[in-house]
């Protein structure tokens, strides 16, 4: 069994993250330079990934290639902080394997993942207090600081 990670972007300008950086600046986050955000999926699958890669990248219901961007790889600049909630996406899952014929996929979690650019020295301490006050709600999600 192998692991597939995928991240879906905006190609235009991202509205929540926007809305999320200036929040975050007002909250007293001063040392917040950037934020992006994307939709974080992976995927255990048995087979192999990079026919899957090709099969998931053009499932319409995770990607809209009129206005959506797609990656295999995680982004590494930055602070990164994924977002997700506590229940695993049975129903997502449940879509892709019998409505869109993915059989391969054995297991998947979902999530969002925010891209930081923080300055000074305490970058992972400030994307966990951002995330703690903002990105993440507490309350039904988990949080990881990566």
């Amino acid at each position: 069994m192998s692991t597939v990670e995928m991240v879906v972007g905006l190609k235009i300008p991202d509205g929540t993250a926007l809305s999320a950086k200036q929040a975050l600046r007002e909250m007293g986050f001063a040392e917040l330079g950037g934020l992006a955000r994307y939709a974080y999926y992976s995927f255990d699958i048995e087979g192999d990934a990079g026919q899957f890669r090709e099969k998931i990248s053009d499932a319409d219901i995770l990607v809209n290639a009129n206005k959506h961007t797609v990656s295999f790889e995680v982004p590494t600049e930055g602070t990164s902080v994924l977002v997700q909630d506590r229940e695993k996406p049975i129903g997502l899952m449940n879509t892709l394997r019998e409505r869109l014929g993915m059989k391969e996929i054995r297991g998947m979690d979902a999530g969002t993942l925010w891209v930081l650019s923080i300055e000074g020295n305490a970058r992972k301490e400030s994307a966990r207090k951002m995330a703690e006050e903002l990105l993440a709600n507490v309350h039904y999600q988990r949080y990881m600081v990566m």
